[in-house]
């Protein structure tokens, strides 16, 4: 569980994106906040029921962002670490999911269960924890017998690039 907003002096935010994460039923689960500021920092934090934080709940255990709009008839999908990577992908009518962990963490069996028949594209951020954060899951996915897992290669990534900021189609 992850505490509510941290405060770092960074003055206001400059930009905040409410990010819902639902359930494969879209309901909803809890917010993730994310606060950018003008020196190119970013907070995140969580609020439920209005509440900060998560009420008790793993953040492992929260549901990947996006998988109440993943078509029922869907074949593949592509997993990127974050909300705004995933919305990227999207944009371009890429079928998407995003983790709500951080790279720090690994989604949970549970969460990753509903993708497991599916052909999975993994999209690290451009650095060690996110290729690690990736690694995991491939790893967690194939435990739960999914046997078409694919990563992909962004050579010319900028360090800690990711989908978002890739502009090619």
């Amino acid at each position: 569980n992850l505490p509510g907003p941290t405060i770092k002096n960074q003055g206001e935010p400059t930009r905040k994106t409410v990010y819902p994460i639902r359930d494969q039923n879209g309901n909803l689960i809890a917010n993730h906040i994310r606060s950018d500021y003008a020196d190119g920092s970013k907070d995140f934090y969580w609020e439920c029921d209005g509440m900060p934080g998560l009420g008790g709940m793993p953040v492992a255990d929260l549901p990947l962002d996006g998988i109440h709009e993943l078509p029922e008839d869907a074949t593949e999908v592509t997993i990127a670490e974050g909300s705004k990577a995933k919305n990227a992908l999207k944009a371009h009518s890429v079928p998407a999911l995003g983790t709500v962990t951080g790279a720090r963490s690994t989604p949970s069996e549970n969460t990753l269960r509903p993708i497991t028949n599916l052909t999975v594209r993994l999209w690290p951020d451009n650095d060690d924890e996110g290729r690690d954060h990736m690694q995991r899951i491939a790893q967690r996915l194939i435990g739960l017998g999914c046997k078409d897992i694919r990563t992909i290669e962004w050579p010319e990534a900028p360090m800690k690039g990711d989908a978002a900021d890739f502009q090619g189609t």
